[in-house]
C-alpha cells in the first residue's frame, strides 16, 4: 500500500468536506423550496381573498416568509402620480417594465402594487389612460408577499435620473414621498375594471427547483474525487 502524501491528504479532505458542505446546503434549499411551493399552492386554491388593512400588512411582515405567500384583497386609491416603472422586464419576449402604482388603503397607510407589464411605448402614463384611474375606490386582489431579492447583477436604482431596477421599498418611499409604505408587495392578480394593461399574467410566478440535481452534482464530485485519490495514492503497487 502506498503511503499518501500528506499535503495531498489535506487538500482532498478538506475539498470532499468542502463539496459535501455545498451539496447540504442544496439539500436544505430544496425542502425551503419545496415549502414555497406548497404554499403557493394553498394560495392558489384559496376559495376567499380576504380583505386585509396597513395593520395586518404590517403584523404579518414579521412573520416566516412562507406564511406570507397569500392571496387578499385590498382596497383604496390609486396614487398614479407617484408610481415607479421597474425596468427591463419581459414578456412574450418584448421588453418593457412592471408597472409599480402605490395603493393608499382605506383606514390609512400605503401599499405598493406591482399591477403587471407594459411595453415600452406605454412608457408615458398619457399613452395608458386604462391605467389611470381616478376613481375614489378600487379593490384590487393578488398575492402579498416580499418584493423579488435582486442578484447582484442587477443594476442599482438611480432615482434622480427616475431609473428603477429592482424594488428597494425604502427607497422608492423616499423618492415618492410615500409615507406608511407597508413593508410588503402586493403582486396584482385582478383590480377594479380589470384593465387589459397592465399585463398580469406576467406576474405569475413560477420559483425554479432545481436544488436536487444541485445537490447530486455537488455529491458526486465529492466522490469522484474519493475515488480518483484512492486510486492515485492507495491502490496496491504493481508487483
Amino acid at each position: 500500500m502506498r503511503k499518501p502524501p500528506v499535503m495531498a491528504t489535506v487538500l482532498t479532505l478538506v475539498s470532499i468536506a468542502i463539496l459535501c458542505g455545498l451539496g447540504t446546503w442544496q439539500v436544505k434549499r430544496l425542502h425551503w423550496k419545496q415549502g414555497i411551493l406548497h404554499q403557493l399552492e394553498i394560495a392558489e386554491s384559496m376559495n376567499s381573498t380576504p380583505l386585509v388593512t396597513y395593520t395586518d400588512i404590517v403584523a404579518r411582515a414579521d412573520e416566516d416568509d412562507l406564511k406570507l405567500i397569500r392571496n387578499v384583497s385590498l382596497r383604496g386609491r390609486w396614487l398614479n402620480d407617484r408610481e415607479v416603472l421597474l425596468a427591463p422586464r419581459t414578456w412574450q419576449e418584448k421588453i418593457g417594465y412592471h408597472l409599480l402604482t402605490p395603493l393608499a388603503l382605506d383606514g390609512g397607510g400605503t401599499v405598493l402594487v406591482n399591477r403587471g407589464w407594459i411595453p415600452e411605448d406605454k412608457k408615458d402614463p398619457a399613452s395608458r389612460p386604462e391605467t389611470i384611474v381616478n376613481a375614489s375606490e378600487v379593490d384590487v386582489m393578488g398575492m402579498l408577499r416580499h418584493p423579488e431579492r435582486a442578484n447582484i447583477f442587477v443594476p442599482r436604482n438611480a432615482p434622480e435620473k427616475n431609473e428603477w431596477f429592482r424594488i428597494d421599498l425604502a427607497q422608492i418611499a423616499t423618492a415618492r414621498h410615500i409615507k406608511n409604505l407597508a413593508p410588503l408587495v402586493l403582486y396584482a392578480k385582478l383590480e377594479t375594471g380589470n384593465p387589459e394593461l397592465p399585463v398580469k399574467e406576467a406576474l405569475v410566478w413560477h420559483p425554479p427547483n432545481n436544488h436536487a440535481s444541485y445537490a447530486f452534482f455537488w455529491f458526486s464530485m465529492a466522490g469522484i474525487l474519493a475515488v480518483v485519490y484512492c486510486f492515485r495514492f492507495l491502490r496496491n503497487k504493481p508487483a
